[in-house]
């Protein structure tokens, strides 16, 4: 019996010196940025939007049910968010944005969706923990390390949603990987 308790102990020790260790490693990963080369060009079905990022939920209905409707679930990876302008810099009616989840090539994609490519295959990236209107937080430390390290931004940001049910995740919990197309300067 004794014996069994101290296994218990020891494998409660591990369990939490792991959650400790992973812990401190997303701390690292959200306050530091790298950059990602050979990025592999992927597809992704989109909904494509012009209009506030208050429109968001509307939105997402819309690529979920349509997603569902062509039988494209479920999808080969976390949402995509895809932003071509910044709410800071751009009247809210003219921001210009894609919500999306990436699919094979051969997809068959039909209205009001859309079959696009990530042809982009270097890329500053971060992730952010946290809610989602403090990701700007997150891009403004990816632009300054662009600009610091020599790069410059050459495309649309992405956003990857790494929590499937975002409804169930505390917001100071949430996880949005933040990709900026990059290229070294001179290159």
């Amino acid at each position: 019996m004794r014996k069994m308790k101290a296994i218990s102990l020891a494998a409660i020790l591990i369990a939490t010196a792991a959650l400790i260790s992973a812990q401190t490693q997303q701390t690292e990963a959200t306050t530091t940025v790298k950059v990602r080369e050979k990025i592999e060009p992927f597809f992704y079905a989109c909904v494509t939007h012009k209009g506030p990022i208050e429109d968001m939920k509307e939105v997402v209905g819309t690529l979920m049910q349509n997603m569902q409707l062509q039988n494209l679930l479920p999808p080969m990876g976390p949402m995509l968010g895809i932003y071509y302008n910044s709410p800071g810099l751009t009247k809210a009616e003219d921001m210009q944005w894609e919500l999306g989840f990436p699919v094979t090539p051969q997809a068959l994609v039909l209205e009001p969706l859309e079959l696009k490519k990530w042809s982009y295959t270097t890329a500053a990236i971060c992730l952010h923990v946290g809610p989602y209107d403090k990701t700007i937080e997150t891009i403004n430390k990816i632009m300054d390390w662009i600009n610091a390290n020599g790069y410059s931004a050459i495309g649309p940001m992405i956003e990857w949603y790494q929590d499937a049910d975002p409804s169930s995740v505390r917001p100071e919990k949430l996880k949005t990987e933040i990709w900026i197309p990059c290229k070294k300067a001179g290159s």
